[in-house]
Order: C-alpha cells, then structure tokens, then sequence
C-alpha cells in the first residue's frame, strides 16, 4: 500500500511539516518490543493427552503418534432442542449428566426450538421454529465461548437449574455467540438446520419454500433460494456438498447442489419426514404415518426400495450407525425400530413417550429424544439395553445433534486441540510446525489462535498457518492449537507424529536496495519527467519471521536539501511473502515544478534504518 505524504513542492513551512511526519513515522515504525515466551514440542502419547482428540487416536500399536479412528466419532455431547420452554441441553454422552441449559433467543422473542445441528468444532445451530431466527452456541469444553464482560471467566450455564438471563440488550450467557434472523420477507418457522464441509449452516422456513446459507463464524448471509415445491422440513449435506431437504407434506425429498444451482426432485410414496444418511452412498427419508421408509441412492437421486417399519405407526427421526443398521423413532408406539441396511427388522426398544429424533453418539450409543415424557434415551445398539435422562420440556429434534454426520460424512476429519502457556503476557507467536505422513487423498493442517487469558480464546478467530512458515498477528500467553487430519479415502489415514509450536524471535531487517541494478555510488540514474520510480528492496527474513517496518522514500533536490521535493511511505506490515518487494510510482516532474536537467536525491528507509539513496537526473 502506498500513501502520498505531499505532491507540491512548497515553501519551507510545508517542508518543516514533511520532515516532522517522516521522524515521527520513522519513530512508529522502529521495530516493536516482541514478548518471548516459551514454546512446546508435543510427541509422544502423554503429550497428545494433554489436549482433545476428537476422531483421532494414539492406540497401540501405533503409540506416539495420531490417526484417523477406523469408526465414526464426534464430541462427547448431545444438544436437544426443548420446545416446550425455549431452551436447548447440553449432555455428557458418558455419564447423561446435563452440564448446560441455554436459552434460544431473547426474552419476548419467538421460540419453540425444534432442531439442532452440531458443526465441525463442536458449537450448536438451533432454529426456532415459532420465528425466523437461528442462534449457535459454543462449546464451551472445546473454548469456543466468548468473555464479552473481560472478568476472566467464562459465564455460563451449568446445568438445568442455571439458565442465564438474555435480556433484548444481548445474552448474558457467555457460550450463546450469534443470534441471526432470516432476511426480512423470506420466510419463518424454522426448522431445516445442516451444516456444510466449511463448517456454514444451512437454514430453511417450514411456511415457505425459502432456506439461506449463513456464514458459521459470523453469521453473515451466503445465499437465499427457493424450493420447487414443498416446505423446508429437515436437512442434511452429502460427502459431494449437496444439500438433502426434506418437505413433509409435498411427498417430494429434494437434492439441491449448490455448484450448478440445481435442484434434483426425489417422488416418494410417502410424506417426506426424517432424515438419515450411511456410509454407503444412501439417503434414508422416513414417511411419517404412513409408518415406512424409503432407501434412496444419494448418487441417482432414485429409490432403491422403501421398506414396511414392523409394527406400524408414525415414524420421525432417522440415524444410521457405521455398519448401516437404521434406527427409527415411532412416536406412536414409544419405541425405537432398529432395521439392517437391507430394510430388515433387528427389533425394538422402549423409549419415553411419543419419541421424535433419534441420533449416534461418540461412542455409538444411540439417542432417542421422547417429547411426551421430557427426557431421552441412550441406546446400546447391540444389546438394546436402555436409560433415561431428563431435559427441558417437549425434547423434539431430528436433527444431527450429535455433529456425527458432518464429522464422518459430510466430511471425514478428526481433530487434536490444545492450549499451551508460554508463561509470558503478549508472547508473539511466529511458527507451527509439525512431522507427518499424509498418502494420497489424505491431509494435515494447522490453525491457531493466542490470547492473554484462557476465558479470552474464545474471541479469538483462529488463523490457519503453514507447516514451519513464520506468521505474525497471533499475540498471548496461552496459544491453542488445533490440528486437522483428513482423508478422502476410505481406510486410509493421516498419521500426525510431532507438533512444535514456537514464538517470533526478534531481529533487525537486513534490508538492500536497487534501482533496475544494484546501487553505484557513482552512478547516476535517468527519470523521464513522466517517468516511474523503479525502486525495488528486500528485507532479511530472520529464519521466516516478519517485520513490522515500514518503508519511507524521501526524494529531495541536490540544489535545496532542506526542501524535500515529496515522501511516499510504503506499507506498514511486511508479509512473509513480501521479502522482495519493488516500489513503482508514476513520478510527474511538471507537479512539482521541475523540469529536464533537474538532479533528484532519492534516500530510502526501512524503519528507522537508512538503506540507500541514489541520484536521480530527470530527462524530458
């Protein structure tokens, strides 16, 4: 970026002025005081423990290291959507314990939640469905939560009886980050929520045929479209980016693919209710009362079979497990229909009453959300063995709830997170690097965010960096790392053996100067006098670090010294990228009231420290 300090040459008040901005820029300018606090090196099994492993192991035999899980994994947390009271729960998939209960908007406002999706970094979307509004909340395990009053700590709720007050001046709870209305006239009732590979949300209006696509960290709008036909009843996306919609009453499910702008139209023989998706190229779409299911091939967009539920009755949400069992929720019958992939009955289980979502857990326990009785049930899918836990009132959701799809389908990552402290307040964080095997259609990457205080994460955007290339701009004493890996194969896995993560290490630039060719101190340069200023300079990089200074080009007249003819200053942050940059500025002599045969001083500095000057003859 260049900045024009002055076009004219002036009298000497206007020259007094110049020099007084290049001092005081080339003061601003001299090289900051960098804190250095410590780094870390993590490799082997117990450094790994230190942080959250999320789809990713260090089982033996294949210690000191991490890989891709061989089954489907995600958070350890369930997020159920209470209709009856405007809230959604947080519970530990582990034990069942409720650790959070939030509320879905604010107070006077529409709610009656009824979905939620879990994305990428374990933060919930809930719609609500008496509105036009779709809130996210963090995870508040994983630091995703913000510490708007700066006490240090994260305020939260802890649990059913700690539900924080959200006054229409914002939410008091720390953990609810974006509340997001749809565009004004673009329809209500919220209840299609999904998330993509980019970790953005898709939401859609069940009084219309309106759904949009927000941006997941800040919530800005992407993209409004309008269905064929039909409403927007439940969602999900493929492996392929497509986005699945089901419309309940229309008997259509339809395949919106968001490269083409197309949509693809599934007729079913049956209302288009819930929604499922397994590891083998299907989509699985329950028909409500008309007590079956269709089995539809994600690839054709054409029904493979649709399948009799044994017992009847109205049938809801839809999850599948990794093996490609389906699992069913019948609220007319207070129970769960497990089936095989080939639409098979494999028998029931009891549930609370009038069970509506269903959903796969971390550990494939399956969860079932009873809207009758305001509790659900965890499922061992083997034995069928059950137990209840209470929420709020009028659990409802099918939904991804558990973020097991967009983790093992809709893409297929597992991620390491930790926080390091550098023991040093405003340690400036310059490299990542790590040691890893990444075979074809596999991938590793990293990203982090520093902070001064652990509560103070949470603000922080992350920034994906390079594997050893120096990066600036990350400020803290506690830096969290998170690391990625991915594949596009089926079997075949990433494997993560070391992270280092290191501050900038200060040093001075090594900057040189050249004008088309080195300097000569004994050359003299020609300008026509409408000619270009070819400066090029290149900084030292100091092991991939960057620098902070600017660059300052004075440009005098030989005959007058202590009139500067003009000053440009050049840049303010000198990217990793920028090491050799060329300044080029179309210089007319005629602004300046110079003519042919006028020698020009042309100096430049790179801070505070003087580079090189050249002499310059302007020629018509």
């Amino acid at each position: 970026m260049h900045a024009r300090l002055l076009r004219r040459r002036s009298g000497p008040w206007v020259a007094v002025a110049v020099l007084w901005v290049m001092l005081a820029g080339l003061v601003g300018n001299m090289p900051a005081a960098h804190a250095v606090g410590t780094g870390r090196t993590y490799t082997d099994d117990a450094d790994f423990d230190e942080g959250i492993l999320v789809g990713v192991n260090h089982d033996a035999p294949n210690n000191n290291q991490l890989q891709l899980n061989v089954g489907s994994t995600t958070f350890p947390f369930i997020w159920v959507a209470n209709s009856n009271n405007g809230t959604i729960s947080k519970l530990d998939t582990v034990t069942g314990a409720e650790l959070g209960r939030y509320r879905t908007a604010p107070v006077g406002s529409p709610t009656n939640p009824s979905r939620t999706t879990v994305d990428l970094d374990g933060n919930v979307w809930v719609g609500n469905r008496d509105g036009n509004t779709i809130t996210k909340v963090g995870l508040k395990e994983a630091g995703n939560c913000i510490d708007r009053n700066g006490n240090g700590v994260i305020d939260t709720s802890t649990g059913a009886g700690d539900i924080r007050a959200w006054p229409v001046a914002g939410p008091t709870d720390e953990c609810v980050l974006l509340h997001i209305a749809f565009p004004s006239g673009k329809g209500s009732n919220v209840r299609m929520v999904a998330i993509d590979a980019d970790n953005n949300v898709w939401a859609g209006a069940s009084n219309s045929t309106w759904f949009h696509h927000f941006r997941g960290s800040d919530g800005a709008l992407l993209l409004s479209r309008q269905l064929p036909s039909g409403i927007n009843y439940g969602g999900l996306v493929d492996p392929e980016g497509n986005l699945w919609i089901a419309t309940f009453s229309s008997w259509k499910l339809h395949k919106y693919n968001i490269a083409t702008d197309t949509f693809t139209t599934v007729n079913l023989p049956h209302e288009s209710y819930g929604l499922g998706i397994d590891q083998f190229g299907n989509i699985w779409n329950s028909g409500w009362c008309h007590g079956n299911i269709s089995k539809i091939n994600r690839a054709t967009a054409t029904i493979t079979a649709t399948y009799p539920i044994p017992g009847g009755g109205c049938v809801r949400g839809v999850a599948v497990e990794d093996n490609g069992d389906v699992w069913v929720a019948n609220s007319s019958t207070g129970r769960a229909n497990h089936l095989g992939n080939d639409g098979s009955n494999k028998g029931n289980v009891i549930t609370g009453n009038t069970p509506t979502g269903v959903a796969v857990d971390a550990a494939g326990k399956v969860w079932v959300t009873n809207y009758g009785s305001s509790n659900v049930t965890r499922i061992d899918p083997v034995t069928h063995a059950a137990s209840n836990f209470a929420v709020g009132a009028g659990p409802y959701n099918y939904s991804d709830m558990t973020g097991i799809i967009v983790r093992n389908i809709t893409t297929t990552v597992g991620t390491w997170t930790v926080v390091h402290d550098s023991g040093e307040a405003g340690t400036d964080w310059g490299t990542l690097s790590w040691n890893g095997s990444t075979p074809a259609g596999t991938g590793i990457s990293g990203r982090v965010r520093a902070a001064d205080t652990l509560a103070g994460l949470g603000a922080q955007p992350y920034v994906g960096v390079g594997n050893g290339f120096g990066f600036s701009g990350v400020t803290g004493r506690y830096i969290q790392i998170e690391m990625k890996l991915e594949t596009t194969t089926d079997g075949v896995t990433p494997v993560l053996y070391d992270v280092d993560i290191q501050p900038q290490v200060p040093c001075p630039p090594t900057p040189t100067l050249q004008w088309n060719s080195p300097l000569s101190t004994a050359a003299v340069y020609n300008l026509s006098a409408a000619g270009t200023l070819p400066i090029s300079f290149t900084y030292g990089s100091c092991g991939g670090f960057i620098h902070d200074e600017s660059v300052i080009i004075l440009i005098q007249d030989p005959a007058h010294l202590e009139y500067p003819v003009t000053a440009y200053m050049y840049g303010a942050d000198i990217e990793i990228d920028d090491l050799a940059e060329e300044y080029r500025q179309t210089f007319y002599a005629e602004w300046y009231g110079l003519s042919a045969g006028t020698d020009l001083q042309v100096k430049v500095f790179i801070g505070d420290q003087f580079v090189g000057e050249a002499l310059v003859h302007i020629i018509p």
